[in-house]
């Protein structure tokens, strides 16, 4: 695991052709009003952002297909 601190202005290139998987934690901190404004605003909008959504409804039908996997091979276990 690697963790950064994005207050530092840095870049990040993926020469692969390979997906990035990026795990975005908010650490609260102590900020004033217009500070945790800023930061609260960001997540919204990534939480919200078509790739994050489309990721969302991936998880959900992966899900699914398990739980409903699940309850088939109960059925046939008991039946």
């Amino acid at each position: 695991m690697f963790i950064f601190d994005n207050t530092h202005y840095h870049d990040v290139w993926n020469e692969t052709d390979e997906d990035r998987v990026i795990l975005l934690i908010h650490f609260e901190r102590p900020l004033r009003k217009s500070g945790k404004a800023v930061a609260n605003s960001f997540i919204w909008i990534i939480r919200r952002s078509p790739f994050i959504q489309t990721t969302l409804t991936r998880i959900k039908e992966w899900e699914n297909l398990i739980t409903d996997g699940h309850s088939e091979i109960k059925d046939r276990a008991s039946g």
